[in-house]
């Protein structure tokens, strides 16, 4: 069983080497697509992939349609692998806290295809704030963010399929044949608010979105913290808290998302019956 993850990198200059180094514990390849880095993302990138042979940068020239989408490096690589394998998901934010690779082997096991996982979401707070110029920037964010809460799971990892492409809505999360997802889900730990600088460059870049489209003046917005005794704190332990009403929460959308599931496959079912019949129809 090998592990490969696809990884789309944007300006995560700042954690991208922490990330990269997290995911090569359990993963043989990490496939790396830049999608318009302007701080120097891609050059860390490159010179990672010269030190790491687990780090290979895919070109857009090698794409469908040169276009930089999950699905994209998917369809050009997933013919070199088995059915044995898995591909993980990868953002340039996140490291996990305990390798997936026991979690997947149990999922290959029961025949499933799909392994969620819990997204505990670290804040930089008002606790961060104030402490911030006796911070030791020297070590990485996952010793330097304590304070997070698990809101949902996604679906990180799927078996690969030699023999399907990934097709249809390229922006869809996983492919659509990935329909048996694990019972038991891992966890990762996702840093999207890392420093002042870095959150106030995130929200400009939101907010010139944003105005390109109303035709406003940009501004910078400014900082919205989050109070740290309002969240749970982690203790560098691999231990995490899981809120009862999240739990519910995702078993409830995860029941929604079965009925959907089930109802595209009777409807599926239906169309090849119909189509049946009006053949043997046409024939007689």
């Amino acid at each position: 069983m090998k592990i490969n993850a696809i990884l789309l990198v944007n300006n995560e200059a700042d954690i991208l080497e922490e990330a990269l180094l997290s995911a090569m514990k359990f993963c043989h390849k990490i496939y790396v697509c830049d999608n318009g880095s302007t701080d120097g993302s891609w050059a860390l990138v490159n010179e990672m992939s010269s030190r790491f042979s687990a780090i290979v940068t895919v070109e857009l020239c090698c794409l469908p349609f040169h276009q930089p989408s999950v699905s994209n490096v998917y369809n050009a690589l997933h013919r070199q692998f088995s059915d044995d394998d898995w591909w993980y998901l990868l953002k340039a934010d996140e490291v996990f806290a305990k390798s997936p690779e026991r979690l997947l082997k149990e999922a290959a096991v029961q025949g499933r295809n799909g392994v969620n996982a819990w997204c505990a979401e670290f804040y930089f707070t008002d606790e961060d704030l104030a402490n911030y110029e006796l911070e030791d920037t020297s070590l990485p964010f996952a010793k330097r963010r304590k304070y997070y809460r698990i809101h949902n799971q996604e679906t990180r990892f799927f078996k690969n399929a030699p023999k399907q492409t990934w097709s249809g809505n390229f922006h869809a999360a996983t492919p659509s044949w990935i329909t048996s997802i694990a019972k038991t889900a891992s966890i990762f730990m996702r840093f999207s608010e890392r420093s002042p600088t870095q959150m106030q460059i995130k929200a400009r870049a939101n907010e010139c979105s944003e105005d390109a489209f109303n035709n406003a003046v940009s501004h910078t917005p400014p900082l919205t913290l989050k109070k740290a005794k309002a969240l749970d704190t982690y203790r560098n332990d691999s231990d995490f808290v899981l809120h009862k009403t999240t739990l519910i929460v995702s078993y409830a959308k995860a029941l929604v998302q079965e009925a959907l599931q089930f109802t595209k496959l009777a409807q599926l079912g239906f169309q090849v019956r119909f189509k049946k019949n009006i053949s043997e129809s046409t024939i007689l």
